[in-house]
């Protein structure tokens, strides 16, 4: 029996990637010698797995402001990480917890959910606001550890502060650990304690399971939403030691690369001298560290952010379990985006081939069956799952406002393998930060295509060519199949 008064939980990742194959980085999705998520596992195992499930933005700031208010974010212009106050589309808006809140729900919310920062009319309580830390500082400035090879530390000139490969542990190379919600300054930081390996402060993304628990332990009698926001696996990657060395680098199955991968990439995607991108390059860790040393310590760091980020998991479903509200609340479990590490000879976000867009995505939903579906979604897709769930009205901006563009996965959940009023393909778009225009891709259960900003097209067959190394858009025999895919493609973003 499916109630229309719910609790719902939402826990939201940042930059927590899945992929088919060898590279998967989280193990529900496949095996992986590497990874080692067992609380995410169970989650899965208990819900409704979406395996071809996408981001809308192929960054923080887009994806969040789009899984939140329903909108893509080429309907709203929204790209860079600006307040969606400062966004007048947004006037006329209710984001989730706006609308649930006016339904009588309890708003919790805790970590990184918007972008930066919180939204002050939108909740009941709220936690932990979004902090990257804790920052190794040096003569009053945030710094890049100074364990780091310092041919690296020259070579990196954007946000060096975000790249890492050490645990949290003392060290005379630094003046101390700190707390602080700005990555560029320390004006408002707060001393973070590190005695040594064992005896640490409780890092952000544990600060914000603890208030989850806590909500979870309070006598409700209305229902409420509660969002957490995780910070890891978002660099830096600073966990306890204990977490690196679940993963000695020696060990580390390293992605498989394809040299002279780039070749066949349009212009358009080639990363520009200026941009974040340009400095977030895998060919420059293997320059920066002398070898295959610095990619396995990146990916030892990143390996240890997600077994961290899982054991938070683990603590807070733990306390649901033990809840009286174990049997009647929606759990989903998702990330921003996706990440990049080595795979077009990238470490970063930002991209719109499957290993930047794709995303992990549970829904367990008291009443449907668990189970595994194929079908492209995308993360616009919660909002109107939720409201259709809960047996809120799907629509939340009334008859007068703009109809949010995601569509109800409830059917999907029923009938894994039946249809639905949603798209054949998932939409993901994103900007690069040196130019002008919008880039886009379509995603259908076997296939990518791309079309760029001045028309240049990459068209990937991902069951051939999981790791899209083969870019088909010139191939004759693909004709119809691009085509198709454009159509689709110029059908949800309205140009011709």
């Amino acid at each position: 029996m499916i109630c229309t008064r719910k609790y719902l939980k939402i826990c939201v990742f940042d930059a927590l990637p899945v992929q088919v194959g060898l590279n998967d980085y989280l193990s529900a999705y496949g095996v992986d010698p590497n990874i080692k998520t067992p609380a995410m596992d169970k989650l899965a195992s208990q819900g409704m797995v979406f395996t071809n499930a996408y981001c809308n933005g192929a960054w923080c700031a887009p994806s969040r402001v789009s899984l939140l208010n329903g909108f893509y974010p080429h309907t709203t212009n929204t790209y860079r990480g600006q307040t969606i106050r400062q966004n007048p589309v947004f006037r006329e808006v209710k984001n989730i917890f706006q609308h649930f809140r006016q339904h009588g729900y309890q708003t919790f919310g805790t970590g990184k959910i918007f972008h930066n920062g919180h939204e002050e009319d939108v909740w009941t309580a709220f936690g932990e606001e979004t902090d990257y830390g804790p920052w190794p500082v040096k003569d009053g400035k945030i710094i890049m550890h100074p364990d780091m090879p310092q041919k690296f530390r020259d070579m990196v000139k954007v946000s060096p502060q975000f790249f890492s490969t050490s645990p949290i542990v003392p060290s005379s190379h630094i003046d101390g650990w700190y707390y602080s919600t700005n990555p560029h300054s320390i004006e408002h930081a707060t001393m973070f304690k590190a005695a040594n390996e064992n005896k640490i402060d409780l890092l952000p993304d544990e600060k914000s399971a603890d208030f989850a628990i806590d909500i979870l332990k309070r006598s409700h009698t209305q229902p409420f939403f509660l969002a957490v926001g995780l910070v890891r696996p978002h660099t830096p990657n600073y966990v306890p030691k204990k977490y690196f060395d679940m993963f000695p680098p020696e060990k580390i199955m390293l992605p498989e690369i394809l040299e002279n991968d780039l070749d066949d990439v349009v212009s358009d995607l080639q990363y520009q001298e200026g941009t974040t991108a340009f400095g977030r390059q895998l060919s420059l860790i293997l320059e920066g560290f002398g070898g295959e040393i610095g990619w396995r310590k990146m990916m030892q760091a990143y390996l240890a952010s997600i077994a961290f980020a899982d054991d938070q998991i683990a603590r807070v479903m733990t306390a649901l379990e033990n809840s009286p509200y174990a049997n009647n609340t929606i759990v989903v479990l998702t990330s921003d985006h996706g990440y990049h590490t080595g795979q077009k000879n990238l470490w970063f976000k930002q991209t719109l081939w499957d290993r930047g867009t794709r995303v992990p995505y549970f829904i367990h939903a008291p009443g449907f069956a668990p189970g595994v579906c194929a079908q492209p979604v995308s993360l616009i897709d919660i909002y109107p799952t939720l409201n259709d769930l809960a047996g809120l009205p799907v629509q939340p901006n009334g008859i007068h406002g703009p109809n949010i563009e995601g569509h109800s996965l409830k059917p999907l959940l029923l009938h894994p393998d039946g249809s639905w009023e949603g798209p054949k393909v998932a939409l993901t778009s994103t900007t690069n930060d040196a130019l002008f225009g919008i880039n886009f891709t379509v995603r259908s259960e076997n296939y990518r295509y791309i079309l760029t900003r001045s028309g240049q097209e990459e068209l990937y067959d991902l069951l051939q060519d999981p790791n899209e190394w083969s870019n088909l858009a010139d191939k004759p025999e693909y004709g119809n199949i691009k085509q198709e895919l454009r159509n689709q493609l110029t059908s949800l973003v309205a140009f011709q």
